[in-house]
């Protein structure tokens, strides 16, 4: 514990206290890029998320967040439908969505950015409960910076959230099942994007 200390700059004390807060990750971690990125990635990404949500769930006690406003999870019968429902609830008709960043997180969405040694992980998001609520949480890559990009890689997150299913663990699923949650997710982005 004393060398991990030394080699990454942090105090020995973070390694041996215990957890305070009332976090809890869904099993599943939703990446776009899931069947061709190294598991090793994945897991950095999904312990860095891990650490976010803490100190989420820290910096809650003292500062309001703005609830999540979203529809709660439900069978659409398809993309579309599940991609308008979202516009009405957040009040955006069929115009252009000028930051969608923005409009995520005055719906209560937590976003955030992160540093990958890897190009091959566009996004992910990963359900949680923190103080028995429910949130989402949509990381970007650092390494995508063209806007449309950000934009797609939100929505498609949004359609994850919106159509899957978050108490099963994605890893367990067939690859040709995850395609299909991922063509679902593409679907929705683009249909959320250009109603």
């Amino acid at each position: 514990i004393v060398k991990m200390g030394e080699v990454l700059d942090y105090p020995i004390d973070f390694f041996l206290e215990t957890d305070k807060d009332n976090v809890i990750l869904a099993p599943s971690t939703y990446f776009r890029s899931q069947l061709t990125t190294n598991k090793k990635y994945r897991t950095e990404q999904i312990f860095k998320i891990g650490l976010i949500c803490r100190i989420y769930a820290y910096i809650s006690e003292y500062i309001e967040f703005p609830e999540l406003n979203t529809p709660h999870y439900e069978s659409y019968s398809d993309y579309e439908e599940a991609a308008i429902s979202l516009r009405n609830q957040w009040g955006l008709s069929d115009k252009p969505i000028d930051n969608l960043i923005y409009v995520a997180e005055q719906n209560g969405l937590i976003l955030t950015s992160y540093a990958t040694p890897t190009n091959a992980i566009d996004a992910f998001s990963q359900c949680l409960n923190i103080h028995d609520s429910v949130r989402y949480v949509i990381a970007l890559s650092k390494n995508k910076t063209s806007a449309s990009r950000i934009h797609f890689d939100v929505a498609h997150e949004l359609g994850h959230i919106l159509l899957h299913e978050w108490s099963e663990n994605v890893e367990d699923l067939l690859p040709e099942e995850f395609r299909e949650r991922e063509q679902e997710a593409n679907d929705f982005a683009s249909a959320f994007l250009l109603p």
